[in-house]
């Protein structure tokens, strides 16, 4: 059984991945779009921070799948 910890590590991970997904395929291109330099700028500051965290997670949750604590 996966630890609290560990399925929230993954959840957050598939929640993180969703979001940049969102802000790249389509709130970055309809701030494009609609002639909104700083909220396209927001949005892909937003995407590469996000960007930053899911790495994290990527390296965290591929360390304990490597221990075999992911089942």
């Amino acid at each position: 059984m996966k630890s609290n910890c560990n399925y929230d590590k993954v959840k957050l991970l598939q929640e993180v991945s969703n979001m940049i997904w969102r802000l790249e395929k389509h709130y970055i291109k309809d701030a494009k779009r609609d002639h909104h330099p700083l909220c396209k700028a927001m949005f892909q500051e937003m995407a590469d921070d996000l960007k930053k965290y899911k790495q994290k997670l990527v390296d965290a949750v591929g360390g304990l799948a490597q221990e075999g604590k992911l089942k």
